[in-house]
């Protein structure tokens, strides 16, 4: 009896224990290198969901510096980072199967932790469309008077934005709105991953700002967004 009771309690565990695998790093922004000064793109690989709206996923942006590597927990109902662990790297030749399994204890306690189940996002659309509903991106770009950097490459902007969802008959609702700084350039509309647990998506926008060089470095940028009905009233 005793044995039977002990076979019952490790089951449940045994069947939420994960094994987390690197995930694949792709580039998610569509534009073209910058063959004259360089652009910087990071590198983005989709590591799971949480029923509750968490996306879990690593990331990595490398200038001239050097490297940056991340594992971040997002929201994707209140477009919070919820939890990172940072690798930060002096140089350019990062073997990132090394880097995972130097860390995997780490990395499995933050994932556990957010009851991440290590599925990936599934595919990324890059369409504006998804079912009955239209993705906007709307913006108004207007000249700044005082340019925030120390350097200057000529006239510098800052951009009103706001994203929209939604369809005709349910009407359109913010997902998000803001103004980007001085120096920030353009925020262009990638694509959504879709929550497999949900009805929610998670909109991928980019934006990029030039460096010191005059290198373009890119940024990506994410905001949840649900599809139930009763969401848009």
């Amino acid at each position: 009896m005793k044995k039977l009771l002990l076979l019952l309690v490790c089951v449940p565990l045994i069947s939420f224990s994960q094994i987390f695998t690197q995930p694949n790093l792709i580039n998610l922004i569509d534009a073209e290198y910058n063959s004259s000064m360089g652009s910087n793109f990071p590198d983005f690989g989709a590591i799971g969901c949480s029923k509750d709206g968490l996306f879990a996923y690593q990331i990595m942006y490398c200038d001239p510096e050097g490297c940056f590597n991340s594992i971040e927990v997002f929201s994707a109902k209140t477009d919070e980072l919820i939890a990172s662990l940072d690798f930060n790297n002096s140089n350019h030749n990062i073997d990132l199967e090394e880097e995972w399994n130097i860390n995997y204890k780490k990395i499995n306690e933050l994932l556990s932790r957010y009851n991440i189940y290590n599925t990936g996002f599934g595919e990324f659309y890059r369409s504006n469309r998804i079912g009955n509903f239209e993705i906007i991106l709307n913006r108004n770009i207007i000249e700044c008077t005082e340019p925030d950097y120390g350097w200057t490459y000529g006239a510098e902007y800052e951009n009103h934005y706001r994203l929209l969802v939604g369809n005709d008959n349910l009407g359109y609702k913010k997902v998000t709105s803001g103004i980007q700084d001085c120096g920030i350039i353009g925020l262009s509309f990638e694509g959504y991953f879709i929550n497999p647990f949900e009805d929610r998506i998670l909109i991928v926008l980019s934006s990029y700002s030039l460096g010191f060089e005059a290198e373009e470095d890119y940024n990506l940028h994410f905001f949840g967004c649900s599809l139930k009905t009763s969401s848009f009233k």
